[in-house]
């Protein structure tokens, strides 16, 4: 993402900045050059062009104020809009319309596949033995905490 020594110049709430930004760019890039778009050519572009900058490492940076989730969504509610068809209906009716999922919806899918991969990978020995095994003792203490 960043290069070593930059790293310190940058908080998590710059390098999000900046994320969102570029997805800006793209969403002008699209509007510039594409003037009469379809459902289906407009999803397949802000699929690839668009959602790609916001979905990026979001299982690492995962927006966890509400400032920060509006300012994702902002992006998409602003880019459902360039549909000339879809511009008077109303947000969802627009996702809906698109097949597209809320970014906040995305995020919460892609922990919930990352816990089962991780589940799969512990279940059938994936990991190294020791590695698994400090797993599942953590995980025997974690539910006999919670029970008492």
């Amino acid at each position: 993402m960043l290069v070593c020594g930059s790293i310190k110049n940058y908080r998590l709430a710059n390098i999000f900045k900046l994320k969102i930004n570029k997805a800006y760019m793209m969403l002008g890039i699209i509007k510039q050059n594409f003037k009469h778009l379809t459902v289906s050519t407009f999803v397949l572009l802000y699929t690839s062009m668009v959602r790609s900058y916001l979905d990026y490492c979001s299982s690492v940076w995962a927006p966890h104020k509400k400032g920060d989730t509006e300012a994702l969504e902002k992006v998409q509610i602003i880019d459902t809009k360039i549909l000339p068809a879809l511009k008077q209906l109303p947000y969802s009716e627009r996702l809906k319309a698109c097949q597209i999922p809320t970014l906040h919806c995305r995020r919460i899918m892609s922990r919930i596949r990352g816990n089962m991969t991780e589940t799969y990978k512990i279940m059938t020995g994936k990991y190294l033995g020791c590695v698994a095994h400090s797993l599942i003792k953590e995980e025997i203490y974690v539910t006999t905490a919670c029970m008492l």
